[in-house]
């Protein structure tokens, strides 16, 4: 089967590459990153929908560009047999170390799930049997001839590229050639043959005789938000000077490989505002803590393939500068502040924090310069424009200190920068597009291989691109004026992924898929996916690496892929499931009070009783096909538990539901608000009135009275927040309100006296 488009082999067994199917789910809304601005923003979309509805864009109908898919033949190569490895491991470059460490990973691997671990030589003629060699374009000279006559019809590869080709040997032995553009295109093809392979507990074959595949979008990055306010025990906790969930190596470690084998080569983390303080120029504590981490883990990744990136808005700190919350738009935002570079000592200490972090973290390949969030300049004299020259400016600095660092500038609606943000957010499009122009006049005089990340729709004043994300207003034209100038373009989309609401398990693979699919059409190279929860959510994860690959897969593909590369079977019941996992009200920012949201407990009880049997049915008896951070076992322990918490805050929301019905028969309370009814309320009615219906009523209150919910926040804040237990900070104090948000959802807030009744957490 051959193919130019993103369709093409899916790289599991049995299944073909298909066209997309059209999804028409209505896109979620998902939250920003303060609810500051989603509340600026639903304002004014309100307004100027009211006036006149913008007009939108139709994305053109074919995708920007096109890549070779191809697959053919079906003879079995064998693996494993008996539980013993029937094949060797060839690199045929030795000074190669992605190459060498493709090689190892595989054989690690194999170790890993049978304790069978084939040899690694590094000539092809210098052993006998079945052989899965590994070369580039480049080092493709350095195998007999039979290797290079088999690879001559494939023809030139990009870098990411590659091809698998079966090559006949003597005595009846056979070869797979996993050739690649460059290294990582070879490692491509040793994940290709794994996500192929047939295999139970004593044996494994793949049965192929030509692959050839790429990625659509060469820029697939993970982007973890590790940030103070978002912190969570999900998260690594670079940050927290404890022990409470921050990650070992070894598990910074089995996360990569997990990225590496969902195919991703961007690991971008927020060097967060903490780390830009006058106190880490002196070192020690938490600041080395960071520096030897990101260096390990940097290492760590560049051996797979992968790149770090860091981000930070560029005037972002703490300790000093002004703080967010003296502007009302931040009045809820302890810690953060912003240097202004209108002060020359601000403006010095930021460059100083910026000199100081790019020598200290030479092995950091991608630095993003971001315009804030928190931060940016709302002072007179500031705008757009300042933030493109401060950027020039600090790019100089990592330039001089790292010359093969690459910068990526993120617009990001040039969030912050201007006396006119935020409280004009809508209504002043044309100071992101003044941004927008101004960064095109100047960006010759950025280096050559800089890259930017604007979104596909970052509130312009143009009109939206239908489906292109939620901040209106397009920025195809300066996308296009980008790409004529030859710089990369990525997206720094995150809405379609998790958000930053409540931690629970997320489906967002139809939106993931729609967005992908819309920013191939444009000249965009790829994007992040965004997870504050990278150990729990991977199913976004997966499906965001399966889209960037092929924007053209459907769901019902990453569904089955992901299903049988986690727990062993594509058992529809099983895919099923985790729609109904992603129940919780969305915000915007973390500690934000909830949205209205009026939840069907009985279905969800209903849902969450299936997925629990559907979960603990599942035999977990055949190793894993996925690289995985946490063992299929503790993922599916985690899915147990959300199962078992949302089916204990469903029956106290029926309870109370039951409770407040009963009190509204009351004359009294007929026209009360639902959520207005409480406890005392309720109490009220049964004192005042003497009638059968008091029986139904107390018993009612007593249902609601036998949960312990102090208990049920209790559990629930030692499992997504401890750490802000073991280490209390000013975003603490805010933790009751996000936890009686989340219970107040299901009726707890029942029994509070007010809306401002403190949890007592």
């Amino acid at each position: 089967m051959s193919s130019t488009t993103p369709g093409g082999p899916t790289g599991f067994p049995h299944c073909q590459f298909s066209k997309s199917e059209v999804i028409t789910a209505t896109h979620r809304i998902l939250s920003l990153r303060l609810l500051a601005v989603v509340l600026l923003f639903a304002a004014g979309l309100g307004t100027s929908a009211a006036q006149s509805p913008p007009k939108e864009i139709t994305p053109p109908d074919k995708y920007f560009h096109t890549v070779d898919r191809e697959a053919s033949g079906a003879t079995p190569f064998q693996l494993l047999r008996d539980r013993r490895v029937a094949f060797s491991l060839v690199v045929s470059d030795t000074d190669d170390e992605v190459l060498q460490t493709a090689a190892s990973d595989f054989a690690g691997y194999m170790q890993k799930r049978w304790q069978a671990q084939p040899a690694i030589v590094h000539q092809a003629g210098s052993t006998t049997g079945d052989l899965i060699v590994l070369a580039t374009m480049k080092s493709l000279a350095n195998l007999p001839e039979i290797y290079q006559r088999a690879a001559a019809k494939d023809g030139d590869l990009s870098e990411q590229a590659f091809v698998i080709e079966r090559v006949p040997l003597p005595g009846n032995q056979s070869a797979l050639l996993c050739l690649g553009g460059k290294a990582i295109g070879a490692r491509y093809a040793t994940v290709e043959i794994l996500r192929r392979m047939s295999y139970d507990r004593s044996n494994a074959q793949v049965n192929l005789d030509h692959v050839r595949d790429e990625p659509y979008s060469t820029w697939r990055a993970i982007y973890i938000n590790d940030s103070a306010h978002q912190a969570n025990n999900y998260d690594p906790n670079l940050i927290y000077p404890v022990d409470t969930y921050r990650w070992p190596l070894d598990k910074w470690k089995r996360y990569i490989d997990q990225m590496a084998f969902f195919r991703y080569n961007v690991l971008q983390i927020w060097l967060v505002p903490q780390m830009f303080t006058p106190k880490a120029l002196q070192g020690g504590g938490v600041y080395d803590y960071v520096r030897d981490t990101l260096r390990a883990v940097a290492d760590y990744a560049r051996l797979r393939g992968i790149k770090l990136c860091l981000t930070n808005g560029i005037n972002v700190s703490v300790d000093r500068g002004t703080l967010l919350d003296t502007l009302p738009v931040y009045k809820s935002m302890p810690v953060y502040r912003y240097l202004s570079p209108n002060k020359p000592e601000e403006k010095k200490l930021m460059l100083v924090l910026w000199d100081y972090w790019s020598k200290a973290l030479p092995e950091v390949s991608i630095w993003q310069l971001f315009p804030g969030d928190p931060g940016g300049c709302h002072e007179e004299g500031c705008g757009p424009e300042t933030y493109v020259d401060l950027a020039l400016e600090i790019t100089q600095i990592i330039k001089k200190n790292n010359p093969k660092a690459v910068i990526d500038f993120c617009p990001w609606q040039f969030f912050g920068w201007g006396p006119s943000w935020p409280t004009q957010l809508r209504k002043d499009t044309a100071r992101i597009d003044r941004g927008y122009h101004y960064l095109i006049s100047k960006a010759d005089s950025f280096p050559p291989d800089t890259i930017f990340s604007p979104n596909l729709n970052d509130a312009t004043s143009e009109p939206p691109v239908r489906d292109g994300g939620i901040m209106g207003g397009n920025t195809v034209q300066y996308i296009e004026a980008l790409h004529r100038k030859n710089h990369l373009v990525h997206t720094w989309t995150y809405f379609v992924t998790e958000g930053e609401g409540w931690l629970n398990h997320h489906d967002r693979v139809s939106d993931i898929i729609r967005q992908r699919d819309i920013e191939a059409r444009y000249p965009i190279s790829g994007g992040i996916c965004y997870t504050m929860t990278p150990s729990l959510n991977i199913l976004n994860q997966f499906a965001c690496s399966e889209a960037f690959w092929n924007p053209a897969v459907t769901k019902q593909e990453i569904m089955e892929r992901y299903t049988e590369g986690i727990f062993g079977t594509r058992d529809p019941s099983l895919i099923g499931i985790f729609p109904s996992f992603d129940v919780g009200p969305t915000v915007g920012y973390t500690f934000a009070k909830a949205p209205d949201w009026n939840p069907d407990y009985a279905k969800i009880r209903s849902d969450m009783v299936r997925n629990r049997t559907v979960l603990e049915s599942l035999p977990l008896q055949q190793p894993t096909r996925f690289d995985l951070i946490e063992p299929a076992t503790a993922y599916r322990d985690d899915l147990v538990y959300f199962a078992n918490l949302y089916d204990e805050n469903s029956r106290l929301g029926e309870a109370v539901a039951k409770a407040r019905s009963l009190v509204k028969q009351s004359h009294e309370f007929e026209q009360t608000p639902n959520h207005a009814i409480r406890m005392a309320q309720a109490e009220q009615v049964l004192r005042s009135q003497q009638s059968a219906s008091n029986k139904e009523l107390e018993d009612a209150l007593l249902a609601v009275k036998a949960f312990d919910i102090p208990a049920m926040k209790a559990r629930y804040r030692a499992k997504h927040y401890q750490i802000f237990i073991d280490y209390p900070t000013d975003f603490t104090d805010l933790l009751p309100q996000l936890i009686d948000g989340f219970f107040d959802a299901f009726g707890a807030d029942f029994l509070a006296a007010t809306d401002k009744n403190p949890s007592g957490l």
